[in-house]
């Protein structure tokens, strides 16, 4: 259930959930549009912003990732999110929150040219497709059109898309995007009705042409060289041929001048040579690109393909200057995955240079040294810095971090001071997420326990079986209860134990769902058990405290002629003018209801008729007569009698019967019912009604605030039709005539009113 910061009191769950139901067919209709409404501006960057709402009552929803902005940014405690983004800047955005389901379910944009305010509300939970398109090597791939799912919803720089689609509804979703083929073409769907997560494809390139790195490559004015590669994404059936050159033939020089790819070589990466040259000119460090001009070939699908050009920056070697290569792209993992980059200065220092390195997040990434230093020997000799991504043990998605250089520190004052490019990483996540397992069996039997009494078991052992670390818990109500284990914070591999217990509450057959709630899955167990009702025998031979048969007057004897008495023997005494009477006393657990019995044997025809047996409870005492000349050898009921504990309650036979002998055996005392209570309410009583007003055939609920949630409402809804009692505090009506009406609810002794106006 959601709530906003204040909470919510139990009354207004309940409307949450039925509203939802009644609000469903509003808020279930899917969109995917790019909405690109606003001022257009010069090049720069625009905001993408807007509020996550609850489709209900309209607060705002903290905590939702915008899953494909930049960054992944999450909504604010109101429910707002903001992001800027690059002039043309072009991705699939999802709202994601356990839990929780979004209309609309995610939103393309094109080419971003103005600021944007985008809305999204929670909606009913309705089956989602998901998944991730990535190539082999595990890299995301974008903009990849999801078509068969509802609007088309495109791949976010995560490769991540998701939709949700109609309950019980066929899809075959079939991934597009030019240039690429993916394993499995395509998937088929067949009466979706739960979310379908982990729906992936793997993309390979065809027709590509590969060049890698495309920037952060450096030369310098005194011949230093920088080399990159060039390679063919699939077999041509032709020669490939690519041209290159440089756009500042005084700046650098690029060998060869162009490449070719044959079907025998395609997949061999060629290597190019950058050299820097030396204009003699003090301009500071000059920006210039190798030209990679459109492929000639006799392949169609390769013909025209202009690969990506290079950017270059050629160093002056007489300024002073601090040169980071490369300082964004690099990739470690939580496996211990490497990277590196370099520094190097651009001019000879007149004394020793020392640039420090930290990490911006130890948890994910550190450098190899705290610091490089460069001498007036050694300045042009780039030195290697490697990164090694550490494992957090948390399913946290891919993070990114930097690695930060400090203010160099140096005698030469051109260098003193000088702070160099930070180095932009992420650290792959190699951690499954995790994984609920809750142990057998799916149904949990407690037996028979008597009324009042408990029970307790080991019940479940609930074990992380994925990666990550699992956060939940476990709930169930009725007559069952936690005991430990309910709430598990579990490492992978990690397990405990989940004790439950059964405390019933009336006789029976009870039942209960155990439920499961985690960051790695749902789980439900049936729990059951059997309510004994508390039960007394009182035997002619127990002499107990809490049961005892006395003889209080009169002659009575033991006998065990006849069969089917009660344990070992019973009494008998002669008929006559009622001064033979003995009693059996009994003591109770509960204040309840409980049914009299009595026992005697077989029966003889002379024995007494209409024996008196008088019950004293807690109301007063009532005599009832039995016939013990027939029947015999089974329980005979007296009558259902309140008692309680703590008192010793008795009954009593007399000898004022007719025939030859009144039998004294045994009695029992059984549980029936709890004592009979009215439920009042809880406060002062008052109606919420949902609407309140609204046009003819309105659909209205309403909810008895301030009665407990178990108590027996009486509706008049003073549209003529039946009153409606029920139990429990909500109903629904239906108002089919305009006019004013004013609702009534009972309530024990208390009463409320509210008014509806239908138009």
């Amino acid at each position: 259930m959601l709530s906003n910061a204040s909470g919510t009191s139990s009354a207004l769950g309940r409307r949450v959930l039925v509203m939802a139901a009644v609000g469903a067919a509003a808020l279930l209709a899917p969109c995917v549009v790019a909405d690109l409404a606003g001022s257009v501006r010069g090049a720069g960057t625009y905001r993408i912003s807007g509020k996550i709402v609850c489709g209900i009552f309209g607060f705002g929803i903290p905590d939702v990732k915008l899953y494909g902005l930049p960054g992944d940014p999450k909504t604010d405690g109101d429910g707002r999110y903001s992001v800027l983004v690059p002039e043309g800047w072009s991705g699939a955005v999802y709202p994601l929150r356990d839990l929780l389901h979004f209309d609309p379910f995610g939103r393309n944009y094109v080419n971003v040219s103005a600021d944007i305010t985008d809305n999204y509300k929670t909606t009913l939970p309705i089956p989602a497709i998901s998944g991730y398109v990535r190539t082999a090597a595990g890299d995301p791939i974008e903009c990849v059109s999801m078509v068969g799912l509802p609007n088309t919803p495109m791949t976010n720089y995560h490769g991540f898309y998701l939709a949700y689609v109609k309950s019980g509804s066929d899809r075959t979703v079939t991934p597009q995007k030019p240039s690429y083929v993916f394993t499995p073409p395509s998937r088929v769907h067949a009466g979706v009705s739960d979310d379908l997560k982990n729906q992936n494809y793997t993309g390979t390139s065809v027709g590509g042409i590969l060049v890698s790195p495309t920037s952060g490559l450096t030369t310098t004015e005194n011949g230093g060289a920088a080399q990159f590669t060039v390679v063919l994404t699939s077999a041509p059936r032709a020669n490939v041929v690519i041209g290159l050159s440089s756009n500042d033939p005084t700046e650098g020089a690029v060998s060869p001048p162009q490449l070719t790819f044959t079907p025998a070589n395609w997949n061999v990466p060629q290597t190019v040579t950058v050299t820097g040259l030396d204009d003699e000119l003090r301009d500071g460090h000059v920006a210039y690109t190798i030209l990679t001009a459109p492929a000639v070939s006799g392949d169609a699908l390769f013909d025209g393909r202009n690969p990506s050009d290079v950017s270059v920056t050629n160093r002056d070697d007489d300024s002073p200057g601090i040169t980071v290569n490369p300082t964004s792209g690099l990739v470690t993992s939580e496996g211990g995955g490497t990277a590196q980059f370099t520094v190097v200065l651009d001019g000879r220092p007149t004394a020793d240079v020392t640039v420090p390195l930290s990490s911006s997040d130890p948890t994910e990434g550190v450098a190899d040294t705290a610091a490089v230093t460069f001498t007036p020997a050694n300045w042009s000799t780039p030195q290697a810095v490697t990164i090694t991504g550490l494992d957090d043990l948390e399913s946290d998605g891919d993070v990114p971090y930097a690695i930060l250089t400090g203010p160099a520190a140096s005698a030469d004052a051109g260098y003193n001071g000088l702070n160099a490019a930070d180095v932009s990483l992420t650290n792959k996540d190699d951690d499954a997420p995790p994984l609920l397992l809750v142990s057998e069996p799916k149904k949990l039997d407690f037996g028979e326990v008597e009324i009042g009494q408990s029970a307790e078991l080991d019940a479940f052992t609930v074990t992380n079986a994925g990666g990550g670390r699992l956060t939940g818990g476990a709930s169930i109500a009725g007559d069952f209860a936690t005991v430990s284990g309910a709430a598990f914070n579990l490492l992978p591999g990690e397990s405990q134990t989940l004790r439950l217990r059964f405390v019933p509450t009336a006789a029976g057959k009870r039942k209960a769902t155990l439920s499961f709630l985690s960051n790695g899955g749902t789980g439900k167990r049936s729990i059951q058990g059997i309510g004994n009702p508390h039960t007394v025998v009182v035997d002619n031979c127990d002499n107990e405290a809490d049961r005892r048969f006395e003889t209080l007057s009169g002659a009575w004897q033991a006998e065990g002629t006849q069969t089917k008495f009660w344990a070992t023997d019973y009494c008998i005494s002669p008929t006559g003018p009622g001064t033979a009477v003995a009693a059996w006393h009994f003591r109770v657990a509960y204040d309840a209801v409980y049914e009299v019995s009595v026992w005697w044997p077989k029966a003889v025809k002379t024995w007494g008729a209409d024996v008196p047996f008088r019950t004293y409870h807690a109301k007063g005492d009532t005599v009832v007569a039995a016939r013990q000349n027939s029947k015999g050898g089974k329980w005979v009921p007296l009558g259902k009698y309140e008692f309680g504990p703590g008192a010793d309650w008795r009954v009593e036979i007399a000898n004022n019967a007719f025939g030859t002998y009144v039998v004294a055996d045994a009695i029992r005392v059984q549980w029936v019912a709890p004592l009979p209570t009215l439920k009042e309410p809880d406060g002062p009583l008052s109606i919420f009604v949902m609407p309140s007003r609204g046009r003819a055939p309105l659909d209205i609920i309403v909810d008895a605030l301030g009665a407990p949630a178990e108590a027996t409402c009486l509706w008049d809804f003073a549209d003529g039709s039946k009153k409606i009692k029920a139990k429990g505090t909500m109903a629904l009506h239906t108002y089919y005539s305009p006019g004013e009406y004013t609702i009534t609810l009972s309530v024990g002794d208390a009463t409320a009113k509210a008014i509806v106006q239908v138009e």
